[in-house]
């Protein structure tokens, strides 16, 4: 008998011993079930934008136009990091090892796209409004009118 039958066989006891000690659980104990937690009760995925880069946006002083844009774009990274997580959570909640400590999953791929979303997600946008910025700069400001005419001065 070589090595891989051996460990066919023994693999075949381990499977069997393993029904057999869940059917033994079961008649004295009733069945293991874990609830399954379904998408719909896991609270949406709420990304924060933190201050920093709020400042940093208002320091490059753009136009109501391009900040719109900046909006929309801010708008539409949130809901592919909104998608994945949605993504994500329904396949996790699929994979029956998982289940009984699918929360702390979750909750740790919450924080990991949280920090995702700031570490790499943001700092595009930045860099993206730092290029808009030095190709469109704020025009300068209006020359100050002075009350008394330059020819009376």
């Amino acid at each position: 008998m070589n090595l891989q039958e051996q460990l066919r066989e023994l693999r075949q006891l381990v499977t069997e011993s393993g029904s057999r000690w869940r059917n033994v659980h079961e008649q004295r104990y009733g069945s293991i079930a874990f609830p399954i937690p379904s998408t719909e009760t896991v609270s949406p995925l709420q990304l924060i934008i933190p201050q920093e880069f709020q400042t940093l946006l208002q320091n490059h002083h753009l136009s109501s136009t391009a900040y719109d844009a900046v909006l929309r774009s801010l708008g539409l990274l949130k809901a592919d990091y909104i998608q994945q997580f949605n993504d994500s959570c329904t396949k996790l909640s699929q994979i029956p090892q998982l289940r009984p400590q699918l929360s702390k999953v979750l909750e740790k791929l919450r924080t990991t796209l949280q920090v995702h979303f700031e570490n790499d997600g943001l700092p595009k946008i930045i860099e993206a409004v730092k290029e808009y910025s030095q190709d469109h700069p704020p025009p300068p400001p209006a020359p100050r009118q002075s009350s008394v005419p330059a020819y009376e001065a």
